[in-house]
């Protein structure tokens, strides 16, 4: 996962900073997913941090379809990008396979086992976040511009989903 990220950045001369904070970011999302977390908590890159420090990782992970980042709307209604809050995000993998790889991936080799005790759950594991990284990974695939989640004022959290052909 990070050779890959580092060989990209390299050959676009990126500075070390910048691969150290995008690298941050791809090394925390499956234990965000993992959590349940409903966004994207910037506080476990860097206690204090800001999206303003992060915004540019992020967009590059995103262009790369490395990840697919899911804004906040806080009405949801139509014209979700009115009421867009950038600040407020949720990340996924590009590729849910990614996911399983990245998450369960301790030397460098994921087995086949691994894949037959997912299947048989016989893993310990938030299959919720691997459904929803399918969801988004398979919205992604049809062109969808944007995933939203909005919160409703009152409500419980739901996700709304913005499709465009």
């Amino acid at each position: 996962g990070k050779a890959i990220l580092w060989k990209n950045l390299h050959a676009r001369n990126m500075s070390l900073t910048f691969w150290w904070t995008v690298a941050a970011i791809f090394e925390e999302i499956p234990g965000q997913l993992q959590k349940h977390e409903k966004k994207f908590v910037l506080s476990a890159l860097q206690s204090e941090a800001r999206m303003r420090d992060y915004s540019q990782a992020f967009f590059w992970l995103s262009d790369a379809k490395i990840i697919n980042c899911c804004y906040n709307s806080t009405a949801p209604s139509i014209g979700l990008k009115l009421n867009e809050e950038r600040t407020t995000l949720k990340c996924y993998m590009g590729d849910t396979g990614l996911l399983i790889s990245h998450a369960f991936d301790e030397r460098g080799i994921v087995s086949a086992d691994l894949y037959r005790k997912l299947m048989f759950d016989k893993l310990e594991v938030n299959e919720g976040m691997l459904v929803e990284n399918i969801v988004a990974q398979m919205l992604r695939g049809q062109d969808t511009s944007s995933i939203f989640s909005a919160t409703v004022p009152g409500h419980q959290p739901k996700t709304v989903w913005k499709l465009t052909s």
